[in-house]
């Protein structure tokens, strides 16, 4: 029997180079020049102001419900069909996962048992755009709860017109070396909010002050991403596009050749879902 990979990584030149780079500049830690420019160009794809890059997508998850302040007592909705990373980082904060079905349609958050679970010890919920295809972040916007999108499985998808990962209060990446924009391990924290940004960098660097070396301002971690990573990272996403759309096209080939079995489940049957150039 044939063996079909989960996932075959492509690397070009542009990411061996870049990579090389970094390697002869002797700077390989979170601390070199790949990894702003990683962050900038990622902004710039995912429309969003401000990017903090970490070493896992799981790692943008702890970091975010870190920088939310969520703790011993606080509860978090996740969705019961998903990777383990939103349920454990919630338990990692003290807090209590609290776990919501999902839509057979889409496969994400059913908005309606959502709002049957929210009461006053929820403090977030973390919506995860699974396999590509969004959540219905206009039905779950309208629940008052601070939410974290997670579009670990999502590059290139959008919805109504605008590029996933650009809703909610933040939304985290992993570009975990199965996912359609790579660069072997890694992970970022996308938003808006310029102060949140500022905290969660923070965080990631130890709690060390920007201005005072050494000096911690708040109990911290080390999340950051090396340069290496970031290096190879920026490679994938300047080909972000060609990367999704050879997605997209095995995708295509799964839905027409399965579209006459009795039991293909496919989420979004009337076309190739929310993923990249597709809308609702």
């Amino acid at each position: 029997m044939m063996r079909v990979p989960l996932c075959q990584v492509q690397l070009s030149d542009k990411e061996i180079s870049y990579a090389e780079d970094a390697l002869n500049t002797g700077w390989i830690s979170g601390t070199g020049a790949y990894v702003e420019k990683f962050e900038r160009a990622v902004a710039a794809k995912v429309e969003c102001e401000r990017v903090v890059a970490v070493s896992s997508g799981t790692t943008a998850l702890h970091l975010a419900l870190l920088a939310l302040d969520i703790g011993p007592g606080d509860e978090v909705i996740v969705p019961a069909l998903t990777f383990v990373s939103p349920a454990a980082v919630v338990k990692h904060v003290g807090g209590r996962p609290v776990f919501a079905d999902i839509a057979p349609d889409s496969w994400t958050l059913d908005t309606d048992h959502v709002r049957q679970l929210i009461n006053d010890r929820t403090k977030a919920i973390i919506a995860v755009d699974l396999l590509g295809h969004s959540c219905d972040y206009e039905k779950l916007s309208r629940l008052g709860v601070t939410l974290i999108e997670d579009a670990a499985q999502a590059h290139g998808a959008r919805y109504r017109n605008k590029p996933v990962g650009s809703f909610g209060r933040m939304s985290t990446f992993s570009f975990h070396a199965n996912k359609a924009v790579c660069s072997g391990e890694g992970g970022c924290v996308a938003t808006n909010d310029h102060e949140l940004a500022d905290h969660m960098r923070l965080i990631t660097n130890h709690g060390m002050s920007p201005q005072r070396p050494y000096w911690h301002d708040v109990v911290g971690h080390n999340f950051r991403m090396t340069n290496v990573t970031a290096a190879i990272g920026l490679g994938q996403v300047e080909r972000w596009e060609q990367l999704v759309a050879a997605r997209n096209q095995v995708a295509e080939a799964y839905r027409q050749g399965l579209a006459d079995q009795p039991c293909n489940r496919v989420p979004w049957p009337s076309g190739l879902t929310r993923r990249a150039g597709c809308t609702p």
